[in-house]
C-alpha cells in the first residue's frame, strides 16, 4: 500500500504551480501522458485557493524568488497550507537538496531538469509506503470520516480511546479544546448541527512517524443555500489500535468568509 490512501478510485491528482506559460504546458503534457490528472496555477495565490477546494497526491511549485536568499522561504505559505501533502519545488537558482527538505519540501527539481529525474521524484513521494502498522489503522481513519458523514456519533466515540484529545483550529467559531469521549461526542454533536449536510467526499492518507496524517475534502450547504467546498487537513495519533489525539487544520478565514446554514 502507498502512502496515499483514497476512498475512491481515481488517478493521482497533481497541482502544478508554474508562470511560464511554455513551462506550465511541457509539465501538464508529460505529467497527463504519465496518467496523472493535473490542476494548474499560474501563481501561489491561485494554488492556495485550489488547496483549499480540492484533494492533490502531489504539489509541485516554482519558487517564485527574485533573490537567492528568499527561494525557500517563497512558497512555505504553500507548504504549510497543504500539508500533509508532499510539495516539489523547482527553482533555477543555486539550493542543495538537504536545505529544500530540511524547510519543508518533499524534494528539489533543479531548472532546467530533467524528465526522468522529476517522475522519478514525483512517483517516491507518492508512493512512500506506509508501514504495517500504519496500514492497520488506515480503516481506522476511513470508519471516522465516514461516522461524521453519517452523524453516526456512537460509532465515532467508539474509534476513540477514554481520554481522547480533539485540538481544533485557533479562533473558527467552532473552536476549543476538548479532552474525553463524552466531550468530545458533545462538541461534535454540536458543532455539525450547524452543518447539517456536511460531507466528506475525499480522504487521502499519509504515514508520520508517530501517526496518520489525512488530506481532505469536504462540502456543506451555506445559508444562501449552495454548495461549498473546503480541503482540510487532520492528524491522528492513536494508542492500542484507537484514536488518542485528533488535530485540525483547515482555513479559518474561508470558513468565516463562507457559513453553513444554520
Amino acid at each position: 500500500m502507498g502512502a496515499e490512501h483514497t476512498l475512491v478510485t481515481m488517478p493521482s491528482r497533481l497541482l502544478v504551480v508554474e508562470d511560464d506559460p511554455d513551462i506550465s504546458m511541457v509539465l501538464r503534457a508529460l505529467l497527463e501522458e504519465e496518467g496523472y490528472a493535473v490542476d494548474m496555477a499560474a501563481s501561489l495565490e491561485a494554488a492556495l485557493a485550489l488547496v483549499d477546494e480540492r484533494v492533490y497526491a502531489l504539489i509541485l511549485t516554482d519558487a517564485f524568488s527574485r533573490q537567492s536568499d528568499h527561494v525557500l522561504a517563497s512558497a512555505q505559505a504553500l507548504v504549510a497550507r497543504a500539508r500533509p501533502t508532499p510539495v516539489g519545488l523547482m527553482t533555477g537558482w543555486l539550493v542543495s537538496a538537504e536545505e529544500a527538505t530540511r524547510t519543508g519540501y518533499s524534494f528539489l527539481v533543479p531548472k532546467p531538469f530533467s524528465v526522468q529525474d522529476l517522475l522519478a521524484s514525483i512517483a517516491a513521494a507518492i508512493e512512500a509506503p506506509l508501514t504495517s502498522e500504519q496500514q492497520r489503522l488506515v480503516p481506522v481513519v476511513e470508519r471516522y470520516f465516514s461516522a461524521l458523514s453519517a452523524r453516526d456519533w456512537d460509532g465515532l466515540v467508539a474509534l476513540c480511546t477514554e481520554d481522547v484529545k480533539y485540538v481544533p483550529p485557533g479562533d473558527t467559531p467552532h473552536a476549543t479544546s476538548i479532552q474525553g469521549r463524552d466531550a468530545f461526542r458533545a462538541y461534535t454533536e454540536r458543532t455539525f448541527h450547524a452543518f447539517p449536510e456536511a460531507r466528506f467526499e475525499e480522504i487521502s492518507v499519509r504515514g508520520l512517524p508517530t501517526g496518520l496524517a489525512t488530506r481532505y475534502q469536504g462540502s456543506w450547504r451555506t445559508r444562501d443555500g449552495e454548495w461549498s467546498r473546503l480541503s482540510g487537513a487532520v492528524i491522528f495519533h492513536f494508542r492500542e489500535g484507537r484514536i488518542a489525539e485528533i488535530g485540525i487544520q483547515l482555513n479559518e478565514e474561508r470558513l468565516r468568509a463562507d457559513p453553513p446554514r444554520s
